[in-house]
This record gives C-alpha cells, structure tokens and sequence, in this order.
C-alpha cells in the first residue's frame, strides 16, 4: 500500500497543491518512518538529487514539504482556530509575533501553556521518528525541516512569555 503522504504528493502538482491536500487532511494521518520514507522517495523521483549542478531550489522545496507534514502533524488533535493561526505563524516567521499576540488574547495562561505543551509533545515525538530514518537524503531532508520548525516553537515560547504566559 503507497503511504498517504507519497500518494498526495505524486498526485499534486506543486506545493501548493500538496500543502493544501495535507492540510485537508486534519492530521488524520500516521507520521511514521514508512510515511516518511515514502514520501522523501516521492521527492526525490521528481527531483532527483546532483552531485554537480544542484539545485538549491528544489533541496528548499524538499525541505518545506517534510516541513508541510511536520506542522500539520503537530497541530493533529487542536482547535480550527489554533490550527488557523498557528499555520500562518509557522509557515511566515514575519507573522508570528502577530500569531501568538491574537492567541494570548483569546487565551488565557493556562491555556497557552497547554498549547505549547502539546505542540513540544507533538514534535518531540516526530524528532523520535526522524531520528529513525536511515541515513541519506530523506534524513536529510526532514532533519533541516525539523530543525525550522524546533526553531519557530522556540520563538513562539518566546512569544508567548513576552504575552504574559510565563512557560
């Protein structure tokens, strides 16, 4: 059986299409070494990684589509309207300052501490799973994807206690 994550990404016609049938989704899927591998082996069938001439472009790309099924996985069991703005604040660091300071309006502390600790749960147990995979591209690939979306749960932390939430 083609792992979920693979058939979406061969059936879309570029990322915008794929994050759009990943996110239509609503984490129902399993984020696992299968789901990942299958779809690192999709990637690279259409872009096929160089030795010479390499294409910075299509390695970003690689690395905003493992950071595609990242997010969504992480956001797998939240609200709608979580789900809403932290895309937004994930996906654009620009606009994550203005994320977390609608959340922490509509929030209160205990509320945001909750969130935060479910998305750290959520992509520890990813990390878990990356750490899995064998070494190569796909690694690759999800390990700098991973690293990103460590680093914006870092500043959204961070954000989140200049808003008063104290995590």
């Amino acid at each position: 059986m083609t792992p979920k994550l693979q058939y979406l990404f061969n059936e879309s016609h570029d990322l915008a299409s794929f994050e759009k049938s990943v996110i239509e989704l609503e984490g129902d899927f399993i984020f696992d070494q299968d789901e990942m591998l299958g779809l690192g082996e999709a990637y690279l069938a259409r872009f096929p990684d160089r030795k010479k001439n390499r294409n910075s472009e299509e390695v970003r790309l690689g690395y905003r589509i493992a950071r595609v099924c990242i997010t969504e996985s992480m956001l797998s069991g939240l609200s709608d309207t979580d789900k809403h703005f932290l895309r937004r604040g994930f996906r654009d660091l620009v606009s994550l300052p203005e994320t977390v300071k609608h959340l922490a309006e509509i929030k209160d502390r205990k509320d945001c501490i909750e969130l935060f600790n479910h998305l750290k749960y959520r992509i520890e147990l990813i990390q878990a799973t990356v750490n899995t995979l064998p070494k190569g591209l796909v690694r690759e690939r999800f390990t700098g994807a991973i690293s990103t979306s460590f680093n914006y749960l870092y500043l959204f932390r961070l954000l989140l206690n200049q808003n008063g939430a104290d995590i």
